[in-house]
């Protein structure tokens, strides 16, 4: 009997004792049946391991590990955020004018040898008459073609044209059906000349004008009077300038009018035409060459 009470004794303490340590360590929860299983933590391999020191002799070093760029600068092209370039300027009116190229500079104009300059001319031609007096007389039949002399001045109003006056004299001799005829005669107009080139020794030049004709005809027993309008003078020429002040060259000139005021014998108003060649004499003053 007494073996039985100290067995009942033992255990009474033994589960005293485990009693008391549950609760002082506390009681572990309950797991979940449905809860996900925990995996467990990688290990850090950021984490640079301890200095293992340097080889031991007769072993080669261990390759370092290569240099990986961070996940950014995968994302940028291989540059880090820190090394990225400055962002440009956003796109619009100020970026495109910084985007065009300089305007060169322009080539400057020739200097001007013509605007405001005086210039005189003085020529002289063989002149043809060709057309008509009037319905009833043609010019070629009373006169042949004979010398005419022309002097004008102009004045430089820009770098190209000059504007002025002519004036002209002429002499004609007998003519297929009239060996006794024979006119003189002048005319005199405005004109305006077109110089085309700058900076040259060479000055081809245009001309444009018209004028008053007057015209006496001589037939031996008699002498018939014409006026008339010049409504067109053309003139193409060029002069040389060897020097400064002074120039020379050929020209060609066409006049085409009509004889308002005519005898009655010449008949109705027709057209007549002069046709010019000869040489012209040119004076610039202060002159074309610098």
């Amino acid at each position: 009997m007494h073996w039985r009470i100290v067995l009942r004794t033992s255990l009474s303490l033994l589960g005293l004792t485990v009693s008391a340590a549950g609760q002082t360590e506390g009681t572990a929860p309950a797991e979940d049946p449905n809860a996900a299983p925990v995996e467990a933590a990688a290990p850090d391999t950021l984490t640079a391991p301890p200095d293992a020191g340097p080889p031991p002799e007769g072993e080669a070093a261990a390759p370092s590990a290569p240099d990986v760029p961070p996940p950014d600068a995968e994302a940028n092209g291989g540059v880090a955020p820190a090394e990225r370039p400055p962002p440009g300027p956003p796109p619009g009116p100020e970026a495109d004018e910084e985007l065009e190229e300089p305007e060169l500079p322009m080539t400057p104009p020739a200097p001007d040898g013509l605007g405001g300059h005086f210039l005189l001319g003085a020529a002289a031609a063989y002149q043809t008459p060709l057309g008509k007096f009037g319905s009833g007389m043609r010019q070629s039949s009373q006169v042949d073609g004979g010398l005419s002399v022309t002097v004008d001045a102009g004045f430089g109003v820009s770098r190209q044209i000059v504007i002025g006056a002519w004036g002209q004299w002429f002499q004609l001799p007998d003519g297929s059906e009239c060996g006794k005829c024979s006119a003189t005669g002048f005319a005199a107009g405005p004109f305006v000349r077109f110089h085309l080139v700058q900076g040259l020794r060479f000055d081809p030049w245009l001309s444009f004008g018209a004028g008053y004709r007057d015209l006496k005809l001589d037939q031996g027993s008699e002498e018939l009077a014409f006026k008339g309008i010049d409504w067109a003078r053309l003139q193409v020429g060029g002069d040389w300038y060897p020097a400064a002040n002074f120039g020379f060259g050929p020209f060609l000139e066409v006049v085409s009018g009509g004889y308002f005021d005519r005898p009655e014998v010449a008949g109705a108003l027709r057209t007549y035409w002069q046709w010019s060649a000869g040489m012209r004499l040119a004076f610039d003053v202060p002159g074309k060459l610098k």
